[in-house]
């Protein structure tokens, strides 16, 4: 066991975790504790790794003064990386709940990924995880929302209105107007995801990210806008390879909105039309994503 970490071929870190748990079945505690920390140890350089992966190919996309928030402070303040991630099935769901009640405020709920983007921010990360994230049973709360590093605390509704529209044509002495109605992005919010239980496992209070200020609100916004007006690879996980689900952001929303459009909206004189709903993002409030 003491030539662990001399040992330089690089296992699974699960191969040390079976190995261990494996040893204290037969009794051997002290050798099933040197894996399982050495297992922790392979982790962690797992976790950097990919991190690392997801640092290269997110840069290009610049990155985020942002800070965790309880609600009420600040707990941690940083610059990072965000991967969106859209989520067909739950915003199916909800546009079909939605068309129910006459479609007038449909909402885009997008998945976010929150990554690190220098070693300060991943050492405000580390100690946020080992310090803040255990409670008085010696459990972490946090282990369903930090994972290598990347932190799953907020969600963003791309929130929509069914609004008229009208459009004017003059020809000589004559203009004709014409009405329809257009599906609009009218905001950016976010919700907050952390759940932490007090004691008696009653109360919760929700963490979730904030911009540091509207400079970088607007800067996120435009991400946004850029990405699905110029289809760039925002939202691709570079652990692997490119097809199927691992696609870019702005491809999933333009396949989902021509599906919903042809599938639920059809029969309807509205549709989801990809370059309105692109356009309209650019004047889209952003006032709830930063503290003011």
């Amino acid at each position: 066991m003491k030539y662990l970490s001399s040992f330089t071929e690089r296992l699974n870190p699960d191969t040390y975790y079976k190995a261990s748990t494996k040893l204290s079945n037969l009794g051997h505690e002290k050798r099933s504790k040197a894996l399982k920390d050495w297992g922790d140890v392979s982790q962690k350089r797992e976790d950097y790794r990919k991190l690392k992966l997801y640092q290269n190919e997110y840069s290009k996309y610049g990155s985020f003064k942002m800070y965790i928030s309880d609600g009420s402070n600040k707990i941690l303040e940083g610059n990072f990386y965000i991967k969106p991630s859209f989520d067909t099935d739950w915003t199916w769901d909800t546009l079909l709940d939605e068309k129910s009640r006459g479609f007038k405020h449909p909402n885009i709920i997008i998945d976010l990924e929150f990554l690190p983007a220098d070693d300060e921010t991943v050492k405000l990360v580390d100690d946020f995880y080992h310090n803040e994230g255990v409670d008085n049973t010696g459990n972490n709360w946090l282990y369903d929302y930090i994972y290598g590093y990347r932190m799953y605390f907020s969600r963003m509704y791309i929130q929509c209105n069914l609004e008229d529209s009208t459009t004017k044509v003059t020809n000589g002495d004559y203009t004709i107007e014409t009405y329809k109605k257009e599906i609009k992005v009218k905001s950016l919010v976010f919700e907050d995801k952390g759940e932490k239980y007090d004691e008696d496992n009653r109360r919760a209070t929700f963490y979730g990210f904030k911009f540091s200020d509207r400079t970088e609100a607007v800067k996120f916004r435009n991400r946004v806008f850029n990405s699905l007006n110029d289809k760039d690879g925002w939202g691709i996980d570079p652990n692997h390879e490119v097809g199927n689900w691992n696609v870019p952001f702005a491809n999933r929303i333009d396949r989902f909105l021509t599906e919903f459009n042809k599938e639920v909206l059809e029969s309807e004189p509205f549709k989801f039309n990809y370059d309105t709903f692109t356009k309209s993002i650019r004047s889209a409030s952003i006032n709830s994503l930063y503290s003011r």
